[in-house]
């Protein structure tokens, strides 16, 4: 049954725009990291730190806020255009539930993300390849930096893909993004272990780290973060009244 509902989400998404966010996010954000390397690679590579450790904590910080808003549109409209048209309530009539909907939709804006990420990790690996001095770039590295990122983005876009569940209002969904944002650009300034419940704010982390290695404690809070809100969600989408 759980193929059978992907396969329907998928022929559902197809025409929204959903998936091609996060496939127009990926190419921007190659896009504009590569621009942005070519403006300031003088300075950061004068700079006192590893050169590897500069180009994926520097970039990573510019294409952060691209994927962010990609995260905040994707999962506020996914929802949003089933309650737009009852689409819930239609399909009620097939042998579907409600929380399969729920882990189908999450699978695809996974898994888009994903994609997401590769493409601008493919920029990033061009850039190391062939403006880092000889032997900084470390590809080990980049993938390595690349697997904790997508983890630790994986609360936010779970965390968002609930707040779409619980509001039919695009622009509440929306405005609880953008308030989510910027509460985490606000906590991750100070230094209190409650910026870790923030999925906001674990996104943001290595942007101002200026580290590149995997923080074990951050990327284990993620995953626990993302179980506990998958199962919130499963739970609300079974309970909620779709009428």
């Amino acid at each position: 049954m759980g193929n059978y509902s992907l396969r329907i989400e998928m022929q559902k998404l197809r025409r929204t725009g959903v998936i091609g966010t996060f496939i127009f996010t990926g190419v921007a954000g190659a896009i504009y990291a590569i621009m942005n390397w070519y403006v300031r690679k003088d300075i950061l590579l004068s700079a006192d730190i590893d050169p590897m450790t500069t180009l994926l904590t520097q970039l990573y910080g510019v294409i952060c806020l691209i994927n962010i808003f990609a995260i905040v549109v994707s999962t506020s409209n996914i929802y949003h255009i089933e309650y737009q048209n009852n689409g819930l309530k239609k399909m009620k009539t097939l042998p579907i539930k409600a929380s399969e909907i729920f882990i189908s939709k999450l699978v695809i804006l996974i898994s888009t993300l994903l994609l997401s990420y590769m493409i601008e990790f493919v920029a990033l690996a061009f850039l190391g390849k062939k403006y880092l001095p000889n032997s900084s770039f470390d590809f080990h590295t980049l993938v390595q930096f690349g697997v904790y990122i997508f983890l630790i983005s994986l609360p936010c876009l779970t965390f968002m893909l609930v707040v779409s569940i619980l509001s039919t209002n695009l622009w509440i969904s929306i405005g609880v993004g953008v308030i989510g944002f910027f509460s985490g650009m606000s906590m991750i300034v100070t230094d209190n272990s409650i910026n870790f419940v923030n999925p906001f704010s674990l996104i943001l982390i290595p942007s101002v780290s200026l580290s590149a290695k995997v923080d074990i404690f951050i990327m284990l809070t993620s995953v626990f973060e993302t179980i506990v809100l998958v199962a919130a969600g499963i739970m609300i989408a079974n309970k909620r009244r779709y009428e």
